[in-house]
């Protein structure tokens, strides 16, 4: 299956922000291992620290060209980190970066400074700008920086309905050049490897007992830690036999220190886990030890946990917030919501989780076969379509649907 406009392209990106193992960087490297299986595409990630070059060496299906990718400056400059920043953005506005034969440019998340004048896609994953604005300070600054990326972009692309429809509320201009593609489970349902399984088994030893919640995320203010810990601690005060275990990098040592600390307070510390980044095949293997998966972050793009917990057949509550509503109707699931705010709401879905398990996993059959369906083949022919469309100066009359399976104009 090939394009003659688009057959073995060469497409930049920005790797300075994207760390290995995170959403962001998964997403986008699962849309271009399928883009060079089908097509020939070639990621060339400029930027990219040591961890991250490494990561994509390890990713054979990627095959992409890394970079390091500092532009060069006079020496007496070089040790003014400041002075280098802020020439560095500079130069890359007014000049841009050698497009080392690229012809398109793919910032992978909306905050990400453009690297060149190429024409480019920029990947929109949420609204926290608006959504959490507290957590970008100065928040004039971040909020010019996100609508300054994505006015410029050629095209915008969304692996979420619920940030395609509401951001051109904030922002109309982007309406007729926004794309929304699904997004594919991030771990897959294959059986999990029987050591790695034993191993997650024996150091949580609530899973054998069925006992064991699961909350999947990086270690941030708006994912909420400290009211889930406040209701599951609430839940073994009132008898409950419960643990609670949280994968997921630290984002900042002090938001880190906070979150245990609270746990400390609560006195939930033993029975509340932080293992810290793991790898996906850990993440899988918790997931099949866990007896119930819960969401409470306060705002996100969609709800990619809750996704995965029907995917694996297991039940999972969520936070009620505007985002998670969308994207489980958008699977068409029964998910128990909760008040994030409020611990005792949390606690009682938690509750319910347990007693009602089976009844809930059976009741997302048809979610699961939906979700199923969403494959990166049929992402990166979305992608090849948006790529196409913008690399021929985006013809009038020859624009890709706006959503899957929506007649384009």
């Amino acid at each position: 299956m090939t394009d003659a406009a688009t057959a073995g392209e060469r497409v930049l990106a920005n790797g300075e922000q994207m760390t290995a193992g995170s959403a962001v960087t998964e997403y986008t490297f699962g849309v271009f291992a399928a883009l060079r299986k089908a097509w020939g595409v070639e990621l060339v990630v400029r930027g990219a620290t040591a961890e991250l070059a490494a990561y994509c060496r390890d990713r054979s299906d990627l095959g992409a060209t890394v970079l390091s990718g500092r532009e060069s400056l006079p020496s007496r400059l070089r040790a003014d980190s400041r002075v280098r920043q802020i020439l560095r953005r500079l130069y890359r506005r007014f000049v841009g970066v050698r497009p080392q034969g690229a012809t398109l440019e793919y910032v992978p998340h909306h905050f990400q400074e453009p690297l060149s004048r190429l024409p480019r896609i920029v990947g929109c994953f949420d609204l926290h700008i608006f959504d959490v604005p507290w957590k970008y300070q100065p928040y004039r600054h971040f909020l010019r920086r996100f609508k300054r990326n994505l006015t410029s972009a050629a095209a915008i692309v969304t692996p979420w309905r619920r940030t395609f429809e509401r951001l051109p509320s904030f922002m109309p201009a982007v309406a007729e050049r926004m794309f929304r593609v699904e997004h594919p489970c991030l771990i897959g349902n294959a059986p999990v490897d029987a050591a790695v399984l034993a191993g997650i088994r024996a150091r949580y030893p609530a899973s054998s007992r069925g006992r064991l919640l699961l909350y999947p995320a990086q270690l941030q203010q708006h994912k909420n830690h400290k009211n889930l810990i406040s209701a599951v601690a609430l839940l073994r005060r009132a008898g409950q036999d419960l643990e609670l275990v949280c994968p997921g990098a630290d984002y900042a040592t002090q938001v880190t220190a906070e979150i245990k600390r609270h746990a400390e307070e609560q006195g939930v510390a033993d029975a509340v886990h932080f293992p810290g980044f793991v790898s996906c095949e850990e993440i899988r293997a918790l997931y099949d030890a866990s007896t119930a998966v819960v969401s409470a972050s306060l705002a996100e793009g969609g709800n990619l946990i809750a996704q995965e917990a029907i995917l694996l057949d297991r039940p999972v509550a969520c936070a009620d917030t505007e985002p998670s509503r969308v994207h489980v109707a958008h699977m068409g699931a029964h998910v128990p919501l909760f008040d994030p705010q409020q611990p005792p709401d949390i606690a009682d879905r938690i509750r319910e989780l347990f007693e009602g398990a089976a009844r809930l996993v059976s009741a997302n059959k048809a979610a699961k076969e939906r979700i199923a369906g969403w494959t990166w083949d049929q992402v990166a022919a979305r992608y090849m379509q948006v790529f196409r469309w913008v690399r021929e100066g985006k013809r009038p009359g020859s624009r890709p649907p706006l959503e899957p399976g929506i007649q384009g104009v």
